[in-house]
């Protein structure tokens, strides 16, 4: 897995670099972690595949759940 910054989000999709920051924030949080790293951990944890997509669930809660974000 590889990531893009925050700061090329933003630049690629014409927001303010706080929007993309607060969006990956409301993202970790979903996902149960609090960081970047911890959230790809998750990914790895649950075989999630960027190219894939799917079906990867919380593993901290067993709840199911598409997980399609990338995260920078």
């Amino acid at each position: 897995m590889h990531g893009v910054s925050a700061r090329e989000i933003a630049k690629q999709s014409y927001v303010a670099l706080p929007t993309v920051r607060s969006q990956i924030r409301a993202v970790l949080s979903k996902l149960g972690v609090s960081s970047q790293l911890a959230a790809v951990a998750l990914a790895y944890q649950c075989n999630w595949s960027p190219s894939r997509g799917g079906d990867a669930g919380n593993a901290a809660t067993g709840q199911a759940g598409t997980v399609s974000v990338g995260i920078a």
